[in-house]
């Protein structure tokens, strides 16, 4: 799996004070003294284990909704952010507003690990009441708030299922343990690289067979359209596609704002690396100051070649890790 280099200047606590700051660290090259003697799972003989992502439980059920909720605004602010959630991924949001017309759902359930198929099963805990207002309208009811509250763990069954795939590709586990020897959180970082990537490949594709039915049945609907509206019986041999506007609307809720085969101009890229990027800010600095006038740092384009480098190596087939691309998008948050 092709993938660049990730560069990383990071200040960390116990680096070594006699290495040249000129040089940054990179993390897909070990930089841990090498010794002579061999550890026992290195032995001469013995074929080296795949660490394993450790599954943790289930979180509590308020918690699931906090990070469905993303910030109490968001209704407001779909493809923008706030002060409030622009460091919060948004991406369990649209798997579980995606999990929600899914006529699958058993399908989904059994191409889960068995570990991860008894969570998905058994019955979750009752959502706290004073929560229940901030569920979807349609699931407000009692017995409905625990169907939402099954989306929710699915949800996050699903995105575990797919970070420990991830996690436990050599090359990714690498790069993670490197990360995390500067201080980034693991999971995090995980959470925050994820993309429910059949989004990104399905909706495209019905919003343009849809176009595709729209202008194949046009003089049908216009002819059917006219008759009913003079009061003459008519009838469609076909069901009549959602009209372009209502398309666009439920499209949008996805991040697939635009009707085009380059899935990099989407907006769910936006939604995804901003969060990224202002959590790598934290781990990789560029210089201090670029002149007496600037009284903030100056914004290291390593973050943005980081941050791309790390997701096309987990989604190569649609990220093709343009970091100038990562920079655009998530430059201004990074100003502010």
């Amino acid at each position: 799996m092709p993938c660049c280099p990730l560069c990383l200047a990071v200040v960390h606590p116990n680096r070594d004070k006699n290495r040249d700051s000129r040089f940054p660290l990179d993390p897909l090259k070990s930089h841990r003294p090498k010794t002579a003697s061999r550890s026992p799972a290195k032995a001469k003989g013995q074929r080296r284990t795949r660490e394993a992502l450790p599954a943790p439980p289930v979180p509590p059920p308020s918690d699931l909704i906090r990070e469905w909720q993303v910030c109490p605004v968001f209704a407001t602010h779909r493809k923008g952010f706030c002060t409030s959630c622009e460091q919060r991924q948004r991406t369990y949001r649209l798997l579980v507003d995606w999990l929600q017309d899914d006529k699958f759902l058993g399908a989904r359930i059994s191409a889960l690990p068995m570990h991860l198929q008894a969570f998905a099963l058994n019955d979750p805990p009752s959502v706290p009441a004073k929560m229940v207002p901030l569920l979807p309208k349609r699931y407000q009811s009692a017995a409905r708030s625990q169907e939402f509250l099954q989306l929710l763990v699915l949800a996050w069954c699903i995105r575990q299922a797919e970070h420990e795939r991830f996690a436990a590709m050599p090359k990714a586990s690498r790069v993670l343990r490197e990360l995390s020897d500067y201080g980034a959180d693991t999971t995090t970082l995980l959470d925050l690289t994820y993309l429910p990537e059949e989004i990104l490949e399905i909706v495209p594709a019905m919003r343009g067979i849809a176009a595709e039915e729209r202008q194949r049945q046009r003089l049908d609907v216009l002819s059917y359209r006219k008759n009913i509206a003079q009061g003459r019986e008519a009838e469609l041999q076909e069901e009549i596609p959602p009209e372009a506007d209502q398309e666009a609307r439920w499209a949008s809720q996805f991040g697939i704002d635009k009707q085009t085969d380059e899935s990099s101009r989407q907006v769910v890229w936006t939604l995804l690396f901003v969060p990224l990027t202002l959590y790598l800010r934290r781990f990789i600095v560029g210089r201090k100051l670029d002149s007496w006038r600037n009284s903030k740092p100056i914004v290291s384009d390593k973050i943005f070649k980081t941050a791309s480098s790390l997701v096309h190596l987990r989604y190569p087939c649609l990220w093709s890790d343009r970091w100038t691309l990562v920079k655009k998008r998530s430059y201004p948050f990074l100003q502010s």
